[in-house]
């Protein structure tokens, strides 16, 4: 009698564990707590899961670290690619509880070929001009509009509207450097990230 009532409390305590963080992101590694005093499952968003590879920043002054992503075998989260003469670097990573994606694309700036530190908004005019652009995702108000007029839960910007963005580093294809500024939602919210630093390996 014993077993069974031991595998039926191992089962709910794994149910308890895929449900969480929300209803709908498990929550599991080192971002998960566990209270000692009631067993509560909480998430810690500031907790780097994989301490190599990782986007952190303080939002609004909370300090949140992106190090995982939802399809392991999907390679658009640190990819190079190149097509129709354009080059395009995509860096994306979500928090530890599934709460937040943060995005950033660089397009345009035949980055792997530029002296460092590489700066934008640009201090060197000769270099190619390219675009970055940093996208703040929510992953729990899924907007069915991502990015169009009416959305107001997923936040963007640009270097030339106030985001600043240096690649101080590339060693072994990692892209290491940091980054600050405010992101808006197309209804004029906004976010401001800073003491933010990137260390992100790209699959070339």
């Amino acid at each position: 009698m014993i077993r069974p009532l031991l595998l039926l409390v191992s089962m709910l305590f794994g149910l308890l564990t895929l449900f969480s963080c929300s209803k709908e992101y498990s929550c599991e590694g080192p971002g998960c707590l566990i209270s000692r005093q009631d067993s509560t499952i909480t998430c810690d968003s500031s907790v780097c899961e994989d301490q190599k590879e990782y986007i952190r920043a303080k939002i609004d002054g909370k300090q949140y670290c992106f190090s995982s992503f939802w399809f392991n075998q999907d390679s658009s989260h640190n990819i190079n690619y190149t097509a129709n003469g354009m080059d395009q670097i995509n860096m994306i990573r979500e928090d530890a509880c599934k709460h937040l994606s943060i995005r950033f694309f660089f397009t345009g700036t035949d980055l792997f070929h530029q002296a460092l530190p590489y700066i934008q908004p640009l201090d060197n005019p000769a270099a190619p001009m390219g675009m970055v652009e940093l996208q703040l995702v929510d992953l729990q108000n899924i907007s069915t509009c991502e990015f169009c007029a009416t959305d107001s839960v997923d936040y963007v910007n640009w270097p030339f509207h106030g985001i600043q963005i240096q690649v101080s580093q590339i060693v072994n294809d990692t892209l290491a450097g940091s980054f600050s500024g405010p992101v808006y939602t197309k209804t004029g919210k906004s976010r401001m990230l800073s003491n933010g630093e990137f260390r992100i390996r790209i699959i070339r």
